[in-house]
């Protein structure tokens, strides 16, 4: 099962799950309470080695960087939901790519 850790107080995870819900993915999310510091404390710093949000779980995967969790969750789930990532950048340049 897909876990995601973190806040909702986060803008972070608030990308992240974005993302999830952009490529209709499911998850599941686990609250992290800032309140009482469980983001400096173990087992969170096993997931999160700096003690920030959001950390990603998928598996044997675990990622606690956005842009590494957001990629993924485009790349692993192409296809799906609204493409996030394109691999045609001709289809998006405003000028040829090519030089000419």
């Amino acid at each position: 099962m897909t876990m995601l850790y973190g806040s909702v107080r986060s803008t972070a995870l608030l990308l992240a799950v974005a993302a999830f819900h952009e490529k209709c993915v499911e998850f599941k999310f686990v609250p992290i309470n800032f309140a009482t510091g469980e983001e400096k404390k173990e087992p969170y710093l096993s997931l999160n080695p700096f003690g920030k949000v959001p950390a990603y779980v998928d598996g044997d995967l675990n990622l606690f960087e956005l842009r590494a969790t957001t990629k993924h969750i485009a790349f692993e789930h192409h296809g799906k939901g609204t493409e996030l990532v394109y691999q045609d950048l001709k289809k998006l340049a405003p000028v040829s790519v090519d030089g000419g």
